[in-house]
């Protein structure tokens, strides 16, 4: 009956060689000359070592949630046997459970249940990397990617982990530590086995062929030491009777004899030690540098992995606005919708027997809601006449320092200009033929000089010369500066006092219908839906009626205090400077 090998129990003491000659790498658990005693009597005897299945307690539910992991970042390929032994060497493990996807294939997390704090506090210690390089397992699938296995705990096991620390505090931290290594080195025994593509058999064999694979090379490592620690010895006595053979033989040959070059290099010096060691060493290198390289290449991965994660994240962030903004819109056209209907459909006998608007059961109430309304519309309607004119400033510094630059460059290229000319040499063509003055020739200048003298000079007429200037200036264009600076003064000189405006002369004679529709129309329509939260169309009417014919506005107070109360003379002082502004803008023509 064939028995694997099993590694002795963690407290057990190895026998064999002693502790203190084991080979470099090997647990100081296992050991090197074959299976337990217990199991080679059972292997002798013909039988099967059977355990009684223990009686299963009921257990508690919230005790196993404080005593739970959670394992993730495991390898593709990697089965559930592994992770179970693994597990298992931390201590009491009650149940792994490994989540799957709809499909049934398994993902790469689940969830380890251990039977008190101790084994978790050592599953956190051993594979999660705490106080060890932690478990880095190789993919089993085409990619032979590598992973370190993740174990962490949540805070409620942290919190539970960290009452039942403070408790055991009066124990052996050195223990601890000798334990923690012990069950780490049995962990990386595993861990070798699975990178190096062995898979269990079955779930109760699986643990024994991982250890016999383990205990084969660690009997080899052991069978190379002690050929290392033998070889020496075996030198030297090689040497000890390589030079008796060769004395004897010289001996039975005589002294004549002249010794070949054969028989004089048949003895060479051993070989050294570190040539013997090389093949060790280039081994030792070559791992370090593919350990190296997959160190790298598991960086590039997490990387990549934390890349990713980032983009899906923004990507999330960015859905999740199209999504609000989505809503929002669709928020507003339900709304716009709905105001359409209800405003088109409105009533003010059935309002006002419901009862419900402010405007009909509480006049007052609503009169305060509107005035607050409008101061902060005054407040927002003057921070932006200030902004509009700080704008303008700004534009108009900008052009001023735009025009002072293209000044500058003008007088820079036009002194250039001169420089090229003054520097350009002049030519002189001495070929030219020298013209002289005749006798008669001072008499025909002067006979030039006549005719120019006897030209007819035609009268000029400067009577239409002050319309001509008048029309000119009228069609002269003007810059957007200074059209603003100009609305800006005019805004300016209209007074703001009901007494001054009453008293100001508005040019009647400006005013016309299309002014009246593309100026006065939406400004009125503006206001009274401002001061009655609704518009009033007959009302609109009214008060454009009422410019029209050109009447006070003493008048006009008085006819709208019946709809407007006290907001009557406020509303007529904005329209008043409203008619003066559009009336004298176009007069200026502005």
């Amino acid at each position: 009956m064939d028995i694997g090998f099993r590694p002795p129990p963690l407290q057990q003491q190895p026998g064999g060689y002693p502790l203190a000659q084991m080979p470099p790498g090997m647990p100081p658990n296992a050991s090197p000359m074959g299976p337990p005693p217990a199991v080679a009597a059972a292997a002798a005897a013909g039988l099967t070592p059977t355990t009684p299945a223990p009686s299963t307690p009921p257990r508690d539910a919230q005790k196993d949630k404080l005593n739970t992991l959670f394992v993730g970042a495991i390898a593709a390929g990697v089965s559930d046997e592994w992770i179970e032994t693994l597990l298992k060497t931390c201590g009491n493990l009650v149940h792994w459970k490994r989540t799957k996807d709809p499909s049934g294939n398994p993902k790469g997390f689940g969830f380890a249940t251990y039977d008190d704090p101790d084994s978790v506090l050592c599953a956190l210690r051993v594979l999660g990397g705490e106080k060890t390089d932690g478990v880095t397992l190789k993919a089993q699938d085409s990619s032979n990617v590598e992973k370190k296995m993740i174990v962490k705990a949540d805070d409620n096991v942290r919190t539970h982990l960290e009452g039942h620390q403070r408790q055991q505090l009066q124990q052996d931290e050195a223990k601890i530590v000798a334990s923690d290594n012990e069950k780490y080195n049995l962990v990386q025994q595993y861990m070798h086995a699975i990178n190096s593509g062995q898979q269990p058999t079955s779930s109760d064999n699986a643990e024994t062929t991982a250890e016999s694979s383990i205990d084969k090379e660690l009997a080899f490592f052991k069978e190379r030491a002690a050929e290392r620690d033998e070889h020496p010895q075996q030198q030297r006595q090689q040497q000890h009777e390589g030079r008796r053979d060769s004395n004897e033989y010289q001996r039975r040959r005589g002294d004549g004899f002249v010794k070949g070059p054969t028989e004089y290099h048949s003895h060479q010096p051993p070989q050294p030690q570190h040539q013997q060691d090389m093949a060790t060493d280039e081994e030792i290198e070559r791992r370090r540098k593919e350990k190296h390289e997959r160190d790298v290449e598991n960086a590039y991965y997490q990387r990549e992995k934390r890349f990713e994660s980032r983009e899906n994240q923004k990507l999330r962030e960015y859905k999740k606005d199209m999504k609000r903004e989505l809503e929002l819109e669709e928020r507003e056209i339900k709304d716009k919708a709905y105001w359409l209907e209800r405003l088109a459909n409105w009533d003010d006998d059935v309002e006002m027997a419901k009862g419900e608007e402010p405007y009909y059961h509480d006049r007052s109430r609503w009169r305060r809601m509107r005035e607050s309304q409008r101061r902060r519309e005054e407040e927002r309607d003057e921070e932006d006449r200030r902004r509009e004119i700080q704008e303008a400033e700004d534009e108009k510094a900008r052009l001023e320092e735009e025009e002072r630059r293209r000044k500058d460059s003008r007088f820079l290229n036009r002194e250039a200009d001169d420089g090229k000319i003054a520097l350009k040499p002049t030519k002189l063509n001495f070929n030219m033929p020298i013209k002289r003055n005749t006798l008669g020739g001072a008499d025909e200048d002067e006979e030039e000089e006549a005719k120019k003298k006897r030209r007819v000079l035609v009268p000029l007429d400067y009577g239409d010369i002050d319309q001509v200037k008048t029309d000119y200036e009228d069609e002269e264009p003007l810059s957007s500066e200074e059209r603003q600076r100009r609305v800006k003064d005019l805004i300016d000189s209209i007074p703001s006092s009901q007494e001054d405006l009453w008293k100001y002369s508005v040019k009647w004679d400006e005013l016309n219908e299309d002014l009246i529709e593309t100026k006065l129309h939406p400004f009125v329509s503006k206001k009274i839906v401002d001061l009655l939260g609704m518009e009033e169309d007959d009302l609109v009417k009214f008060v454009l009626q009422f410019i029209r014919e050109k009447k006070g506005p003493d008048e006009l107070v008085s006819e709208l205090e019946g709809a407007l109360d006290e907001d009557a003379l406020v509303f007529v002082m904005k329209l008043w400077r409203a008619v003066i502004f559009e009336t004298e803008r176009k007069y200026k023509r502005l």
